[in-house]
Formats: structure tokens, C-alpha cells, sequence
């Protein structure tokens, strides 16, 4: 059965309705969001290195730390055995909490990848299910068209954006693209046309103003400048008591020193590596948005 459509009024939808807002008042020039940009230009350039490249360089650093601080301590009056009783047992146990806290920072960042390749996966559904039940209504390709020019403005100008830092260039140009689409399907579908086929439209066009938010929002939950203060300054302080408490002077202090470095090293490889969903070899993959019906449209 065939009903008048009410026209949707997208301006009244907070999505859509933000999306025109950022595209009035997003800057002309490029700008950077992050409060601390020198540190996030470090972070950055890191995450672009090869992961064990990044691991063996952290190790190598720790490991020489804490031969340094051997070196420097050789004429300390108190070292190793003879340390106060009970401050080995304490340092465990402050290298413990140390270790749990890391651990539990690798799992959070792990956890934003994930949301950030489910929002993609949501994301290039909705893609392809407008495809899908618009095909009948678009003879002209005018909603294909715009869902493929929004797709190649996600991978060729948001995304690259978003690995800079350059969070205001990315609002503007995915929510000019998506206004974009979302105009284009209110005006394929005709009144009169199936009023569930326009729903289904509708609503995709939905999840993708709500995806689009999403992804700019996990781009920028990168770890704060204080808790790089706080990961560098705690291991350097573990690995100072560490060459305190065990002198480097015995192939088997140098061997648990080398091991405690390497672990540290895979830790701190694993959270530069893990700051930035989209950036470095471990990044979330982009591949969603060319398979399936967006491959073939293409």
C-alpha cells in the first residue's frame, strides 16, 4: 500500500542538525585539538614505526638507564644485600601495582581499537543497506553517487585528518559530505513512494551521523599528556631501583636486567602503538569500506 511520506525534517535530528553547525563554523585553515601538540607530534611520529623497531629502541633505552645508574651508584654505601630489610619486598610490590596499572591502560586502549573497527563495520553496513533499498527508487545513481563520494571523503580526507590531529578539517569535511547524502536520499524518494523503504533509508542515514560521531570522538581517546608523564617517569624509576638493588655485576643481573628492559620495552611499544586507532602498522583496518556491496557500487 502506497502512503504520503511526511517529509523528514533532518534539521530537527541533533545529529544532522550538529553536522551543519561544525560545517558553518569549522576554521578555514587547519587546527589541532590536542592541548599538548609537541607530545602528540612524538607520540605520532612513534606509532608510525615498525613495532619491533619501537620495542628493541625502548629496551635499549631502559637497559642503558639502568646500567647508567649502575655505573654512577658503584661507590654508594648501601647496595644490594645491603639495603635496609623489607625495601626489596616493597619495591615488588610497588613494581607489582606498577605492572597491574600498565596492563590495565593496554586494555582500555586495546578496547577503543575494538569499538573503532565495530563503528567502522556499523558504519559500511548502513553504506551498503541504503544501497540496498534505495537501488529501486534511484535510476539515476544519484544515492549511489553520494554514497561512494562520502565513503572516498572518509578514507581520502577525514581519516587522514583525524592520524594529524587536525580534528576540526575532519568535522568539516565528513559533515559536509554526509549533509550532502542525507539531502540526496530525502530527495530520491518521492511522496507516495513505500513509506518503510523510506524508513529503512532514514534510518541508516541515522546510524551514519551517529558513526561519523563516534569515529572523530575514538580518534581523540588517546592517552593524556599526564599519564606519559606518569609511565615514562615510573619506569625509569623501577629500572633505577632495579640497578640499585641488583648491581650489574654478574651475567645473571645483566640477564634480568636485559629481561626486565625487554618487558618494559614491549609494554611501552604496545601503548605507543595502540594511542591511535587509525595510525601506525596496527591501526584498524579500512578495508570495510570496500567490500562487499561498496565494492561492487564501486
Amino acid at each position: 500500500t502506497a502512503y504520503e511520506i511526511p517529509k523528514r525534517d533532518w534539521s530537527s535530528d541533533v545529529c544532522s542538525s550538529d553536522l551543519r553547525s561544525l560545517n558553518s563554523r569549522a576554521p578555514t585553515t587547519s587546527t589541532r585539538c590536542s592541548p599538548n601538540t609537541t607530545g602528540a607530534e612524538v607520540v605520532r611520529s612513534l606509532v608510525e614505526w615498525p613495532f619491533l623497531l619501537l620495542l628493541l629502541t625502548i629496551a635499549a633505552l631502559c637497559a642503558l638507564f639502568a646500567l647508567g645508574v649502575g655505573h654512577f651508584t658503584k661507590k654508594l654505601p648501601q647496595r644490594g644485600e645491603d639495603l635496609p630489610s623489607g625495601v626489596g619486598e616493597l619495591f615488588g610490590i610497588v613494581g607489582a601495582a606498577f605492572g597491574i596499572i600498565l596492563a590495565f591502560i593496554i586494555f582500555v586502549q586495546w578496547n577503543a581499537n575494538d569499538r573503532m573497527d565495530s563503528t567502522i563495520n556499523t558504519e559500511t553496513g548502513a553504506m551498503a543497506a541504503i544501497l540496498r533499498y534505495t537501488d529501486d527508487f534511484d535510476p539515476s545513481g544519484m544515492v549511489k553517487h553520494a554514497v561512494l563520494t562520502y565513503r572516498d571523503v572518509i578514507v581520502n580526507e577525514e581519516i587522514p585528518a583525524l592520524r594529524e590531529g587536525r580534528i576540526d578539517d575532519a568535522w568539516k569535511a565528513g559533515g559536509k559530505s554526509l549533509t550532502e547524502l542525507v539531502n540526496t536520499i530525502e530527495g530520491v524518494i518521492p511522496p507516495g513512494s513505500s513509506q518503510t523503504f523510506y524508513d529503512l533509508a532514514a534510518g541508516h542515514a541515522d546510524t551514519l551521523t551517529a558513526t561519523h560521531r563516534e569515529r572523530i570522538e575514538l580518534s581523540q581517546s588517546d592517552l593524556s599528556a599526564p599519564m606519559w608523564w606518569f609511565v615514562i617517569l615510573s619506569t625509569l624509576l623501577v629500572m633505577f631501583f632495579i640497578a640499585l638493588i641488583r648491581p650489574a655485576d654478574s651475567v645473571g643481573a645483566v640477564l634480568m636486567l636485559l629481561s626486565v628492559a625487554v618487558f618494559f620495552g614491549l609494554t611501552i611499544a604496545l601503548i605507543v602503538s595502540l594511542n591511535y586507532p587509525l595510525n601506525g602498522p596496527v591501526s584498524v583496518s579500512l578495508e570495510p569500506y570496500f567490500r562487499g556491496m561498496l565494492a561492487n557500487a564501486g
